[in-house]
């Protein structure tokens, strides 16, 4: 191509053509200058926001500001691990010397020593020249001499005279103490010591026989006592059946026999006391003789004891136990009993 000619002048715009084939595309042609600018164009509406430019490089550090108010105290962090041990120091100067301390107390005192051997025995003789410590009577105590004592080792005119004082001998009856008797007592042994009881004025004591048969149909526990020569069945207030003692006495005795063995009854067989009071009479048990005679085994008992009756009392048996009429065995049985007071 050429060089572009002068332009010329416009000519009547013709009609339109049909739209012609699209040329080549000429080449670039070389930029025109820059024409005069243009008026400021009315404002076109905002665009769509653009995709963001990349971060600019960083600008100069400003100016330190002003220090703020000091925040909160924050927790305490945990402790951390204990270092190593550091080097020992130096040995630093020996300091000035303190004052002497007060005496410390007295120490315990040693074990006593050896005892030295004994010396060569001295005299002895006493005399009204002897010098001593002593100031009384003497007595020895296999060992040594030393100071009796008044009212122990000797009696003095205000010692009481008691049985410490007495070994062997006699004495005035005067030194004794009534110790319980009565007017008209007598000292006597009861079986296990002295002690004064009523005088039995030259009497033997008593004994006094009972039987007990309760038939073939009543049982022995109805308490059926027959005094030799007579039926006396005991009463409630158990006066039936009892004997008064003819003599005071204190050791009661009673036996039991059964004439048979009794096999279906068990008794216990006791000597009753009716003590005479004022107005009237109080039992009591006195000697127990057995708590199972019968039972098929056993047919008799015997004992004592020290049991004291005056004169006026009662004294009578008691038997209980039996769950069968007496008689109602094979064969008549009974129980003889016989009670002695001395």
């Amino acid at each position: 191509n050429g060089n572009t000619g002068t332009a010329g002048n416009t000519g009547a715009t013709g009609a339109n053509g049909n739209t012609g084939a699209s040329g080549n595309t000429g080449a670039t042609g070389a930029n025109g200058n820059t024409g005069a600018s243009g008026n400021t164009g009315a404002t076109g509406a905002n665009g769509n926001t653009g995709a963001s430019g990349n971060t600019g490089a960083t600008g100069a550090t400003g100016n330190t500001g002003v220090a703020g108010d000091t925040g909160a105290t924050g927790a305490t962090g945990n402790t951390g691990v204990t270092g190593d041990t550091g080097a020992t120091g130096s040995t630093g100067n020996t300091g000035v010397t303190g004052a002497t301390g007060s005496t410390g107390g007295t120490g315990t005192t040693g074990a006593t020593g050896i005892t030295g051997p004994t010396g060569n025995t001295g005299p002895n003789t006493v005399s009204a020249s002897t010098s001593t410590t002593y100031n009384g009577l003497l007595k020895g105590n296999g060992s040594i001499v030393t100071t009796a004592t008044a009212g122990t080792d000797y009696l003095t005119s205000s010692s009481s005279l008691n049985a410490n004082n007495i070994s062997s001998g006699s004495m005035n009856p005067s030194f004794l103490s009534s110790s319980g008797a009565s007017n008209g007592d007598v000292l006597t042994y009861n079986g296990s010591q002295w002690a004064p009881a009523a005088s039995s004025s030259g009497a033997s004591g008593f004994n006094f026989s009972y039987i007990i048969n309760s038939g073939a149909t009543v049982t022995i526990s109805a308490h059926y006592i027959t005094i030799i020569g007579g039926l006396q069945p005991q009463s409630t207030n158990e006066q039936d059946g009892f004997r008064l003692v003819p003599s005071a006495c204190s050791t009661v005795s009673v036996q039991a026999i059964s004439n048979g063995t009794l096999a279906n009854n068990t008794y216990t067989i006791k000597v009753r006391k009716a003590t005479n009071g004022a107005s009237n009479y109080t039992f009591s048990d006195a000697v127990t003789c057995s708590t199972s005679f019968g039972g098929g085994s056993v047919r008799s008992c015997s004992t004592s004891a020290p049991v004291s009756f005056s004169l006026g009392d009662g004294i009578g048996v008691l038997v209980s136990g039996g769950t069968t009429a007496h008689n109602s065995e094979s064969t008549t049985k009974a129980i003889y009993i016989s009670v002695s007071c001395q």
